[in-house]
């Protein structure tokens, strides 16, 4: 017989936001982390956990953006299978600074990926993507006998 812990999860939260204070006060505050700890601004910047995404839906269409800042329009892939649109980026950059004293270079890089569930009544052939200032933006149209068919019904008290 095995016995199973109670589920704590405000323990867990309380836990993770002490090691997240402890880290802001190395980082910022010029303590020095120890051997092997990874810095607090390290894992907050990591482009590849989340970069900011918005879903509209509009009377015609729906909206998605998402903020991929560094991004190139050839390194970025977005497919429609199986009801399901995927968009996929790579960035990657490196930068490098010398002066008579210093030699600096700097890479950067990583990977996205995320899918989105298409409602029943998008036109999957028009769908339509455009980059602009590291801001995507997805339309995905209606199609127009779905936007002709919608109608509002009015709640009656009973």
């Amino acid at each position: 017989m095995t016995t199973s812990l109670p589920w704590r999860p405000f323990e867990t939260l309380r836990r993770e936001f002490d090691r997240l204070l402890e880290d802001m006060d190395r980082s910022f505050f010029g303590r020095g982390a120890e051997a092997g700890d990874d810095a607090f601004w390290r894992r907050a910047i990591d482009w590849r956990i989340s970069p900011s995404v918005d879903v509209l839906e509009r009377d015609k269409a729906y909206e998605i953006t998402a903020e991929l800042a560094g991004v190139e329009p050839k390194d970025i892939e977005i497919s429609v299978a199986n009801g399901v649109v995927t968009l996929r980026a790579s960035k990657s950059a490196e930068t490098e600074h010398k002066d008579a004293e210093h030699f600096v270079r700097e890479r950067q890089f990583g990977r996205y990926e995320r899918s989105f569930g298409l409602p029943a009544d998008v036109d999957a052939e028009h769908i339509e993507a455009h980059l602009h200032n590291g801001v995507l933006r997805l339309v995905l149209p209606r199609r127009a006998d779905a936007v002709a068919d919608r109608r509002t019904i009015t709640v009656k008290a009973a």
